[in-house]
């Protein structure tokens, strides 16, 4: 099994590429899982999907399967239908959740080794840093002290305060029941004592470290586009990426107006010279500054169709060079 990781910054067309990265590997006879944990989900709309499919794989031909990762379905498939404020404000798809169960369903769904490639279409910037972290914050929240501390719950909110917690941040936590409302100290306990609970799935998906770590099943690509604002951003994110990746990465120059210029006559070269040779510079100064950071550069020229589904085919072909 492969993971193909695709992140950059917002507005490059990162999910554009992975949406006919993961076309072109099914084309090829693969069986593909394109998974987007982009809240955005701009794949729905790319693949003219519902909203209700979120959470769910939806099998779009015989060789391609799709996920649009709804932090919702994958709480409650880990935890049950439980009935608590907190989690269901957390498991908000801007919740703060997320990331950290983004990583739980990723894990999840490798593990079932169904597929001969896993496409993961990931949140723009820092929301992708975010998902890095994500098993950090796991390791965290589930460290043997806090384990430690869950041995003292009790069935009944007096018994866990007694035992838990000291007489001054009873009063604290009274306090800021007054502001909250009546019940929040014991929908908290409860949220907390529902996670402990199911902390195994949370702590499989501490191997998804070893996976992007290992070069052989692990390939990522960082998406830029031929404006002098994307590529700085994405140097800023790649460097933030180095301790995480142990391969340099492919990066994918989008947008890019050489290989359209290229297919010109001499004629429409020279006629229409003063107005790209700028852009043409700051592609070429971007290629020769990426053969220091990346094993490989590819290109992907401006889309001419207007239409979706001709810009997949446009990218499709672009793979198909590039393989």
């Amino acid at each position: 099994m492969k993971l193909e990781v695709f992140c950059g910054t917002g507005g490059v067309g990162k999910t554009s590429l992975s949406c006919s990265r993961a076309q072109f590997l099914s084309g090829q006879g693969h069986q593909v899982l394109l998974m987007t944990i982009d809240p955005a989900k701009r794949l729905k709309q790319l693949l003219n999907l519902k909203e209700k499919d979120a959470g769910y794989v939806v099998q779009l031909d015989k060789n391609l399967s799709v996920l649009l990762m709804s932090t919702d379905v994958t709480l409650k498939r880990i935890c049950g239908n439980f009935k608590n404020h907190i989690l269901e404000t957390l498991s908000d798809p801007y919740g703060g959740l997320n990331e950290i169960l983004s990583v739980v369903e990723l894990t999840e769904q490798i593990k079932n080794k169904d597929y001969d490639y896993v496409i993961l279409d990931t949140p723009p910037g820092k929301h992708f840093l975010d998902f890095l972290e994500a098993l950090q914050k796991i390791e965290s929240f589930f460290d043997s002290s806090f384990i430690e501390m869950f041995q003292y719950f009790g069935n009944k909110r007096p018994k866990f305060f007694d035992r838990l917690f000291s007489s001054g941040l009873k009063k604290l936590l009274s306090y800021l029941e007054k502001v909250t409302g009546e019940g929040f100290v014991d929908d908290f306990v409860n949220a907390i004592s529902i996670l402990y609970q199911n902390r195994e799935k949370f702590l499989e998906a501490l191997s998804f470290n070893s996976l992007v770590q290992n070069s052989h099943i692990t390939t990522w690509y960082l998406v830029t586009a031929c404006d002098q604002s994307k590529s700085s951003e994405a140097m800023i994110l790649q460097s933030k990426t180095e301790r995480y990746f142990k391969n340099p990465g492919i990066l994918i120059i989008n947008k890019c107006q050489g290989p359209i210029v290229k297919s010109w006559t001499k004629k429409q070269r020279d006629l229409l010279r003063p107005f790209n040779q700028a852009a043409l510079n700051r592609e070429q100064e971007l290629i020769e500054n990426a053969e220091k950071s990346f094993k490989t550069t590819l290109l992907f020229p401006e889309l001419l169709s207007s239409l979706a589904e001709g810009q997949m085919s446009e990218m499709i072909h672009c793979w198909s060079k590039n393989k």
